[in-house]
């Protein structure tokens, strides 16, 4: 087993139309949490390109999940990674964009076609708390759950305080 630094080839680039077309992929051989946004077809070629397949050694860290995901920039029209927080979720847009797992997207009150918001959900029965320490987890008053008439586990938002 060999212990070399990780490099990572160029990133492969490939029109995009939609999110779909766009995969969140790791960019070297560990598992370390560097992810990189690549076309669907491209993926298995650029992971190829790694020879991740040869013995190596990683290093044993945890990678702390960002929650990035893959999006079509409709502008550059090349898969780029979004953090959930600079994500513009649904409205009436040519590629709405949607949430990760464990976010939920807030619209803008009375304004039904502009993009919302990616906001971490929290509380429930699960007790799941914001990963920001300088939010809040506040009812979602758009999960028809109410914590003053019997919703003692009403599923809550991740609001900056």
């Amino acid at each position: 087993m060999r212990n070399v630094p990780e490099q990572t080839p160029p990133i492969p680039t490939a029109s995009c139309e939609v999110d779909a077309d766009c995969v969140r992929i790791e960019k070297g051989c560990c598992p370390l949490g560097h992810y990189i946004a690549v076309h669907k077809d491209k993926a298995a070629a650029y992971q190829a390109s790694l020879g991740c397949d040869e013995p190596h050694a990683c290093p044993l860290i945890l990678a702390v999940d960002d929650h990035s995901m893959a999006q079509c920039n409709w502008e550059t029209r090349a898969c780029e990674l979004v953090k959930p927080q600079d994500i513009a979720c649904n409205g009436f847009t040519p590629n709405p964009h949607a949430c990760p797992d464990g976010f939920r997207c807030r619209l803008p009150e009375h304004v039904t076609d502009l993009p919302g918001k990616c906001l971490q959900q929290c509380g429930g029965f699960a007790g799941i708390v914001c990963e920001d320490a300088n939010a809040l987890c506040v009812d979602d008053p758009t999960d028809g759950c109410d914590p003053h008439h019997g919703g003692a586990d009403c599923g809550g938002l991740c609001v900056g305080r």
